[in-house]
C-alpha cells in the first residue's frame, strides 16, 4: 500500500531519524519533503492534509524526551486535527495499546527481528 498526501509531508520528532529516512525513501519515485517538527504540537492548519504516516518512536533507535504514552497520545490528537474528514492516519509501532481510538485496520508484520504493526484510523 503507498499512502501519500498531496504535498507529502513527514513530521519528524528527532533530528537523528531525518537521516534514518532519507536513506530508506532515497529510491522513491516521489518528492518527498523532510521537515524536523513536533508531532506533539504541528504547525498546519486544521484538516490541512488528506493523510499522514507515522513510525512513531519506540524508545530504542531513537532517543525520546518525554513519556511514550504521552508522546503517542499528543501526536495521534495532532494528527486527526490536521488530517481532513475521511482521511486516513498509519502508524507502524510496537506500542499499539498507547494509541487512544481502535484502528480500522491492523497488520503485524516482521521487521529486523521486531514485530511491530501497521495501524491504520480513518479521521471521522
Amino acid at each position: 500500500m503507498v499512502f501519500i498526501n498531496i504535498t507529502p509531508l513527514l513530521l519528524i520528532l528527532n533530528p537523528q531519524a531525518i537521516a534514518v529516512s532519507q536513506s530508506n525513501t532515497s529510491e522513491a519515485e516521489e518528492d518527498i519533503t523532510f521537515t524536523q517538527e513536533d508531532a506533539r504540537q504541528l504547525p498546519h492548519d486544521d484538516n490541512r492534509f488528506d493523510g499522514l504516516e507515522s513510525n512513531l518512536p519506540w524508545g530504542r533507535q531513537i532517543t525520546v524526551d518525554d513519556d511514550l504514552r504521552a508522546v503517542y497520545y499528543l501526536s495521534y490528537k495532532e494528527m486527526r486535527r490536521v488530517v481532513r474528514t475521511g482521511g486516513k492516519i498509519v502508524f507502524l509501532t510496537t506500542f499499539p495499546d498507547l494509541i487512544p481510538d481502535d484502528p480500522v485496520d491492523k497488520y503485524e508484520i516482521s521487521l529486523y527481528g521486531q514485530q511491530p504493526v501497521m495501524l491504520m484510523y480513518k479521521v471521522r
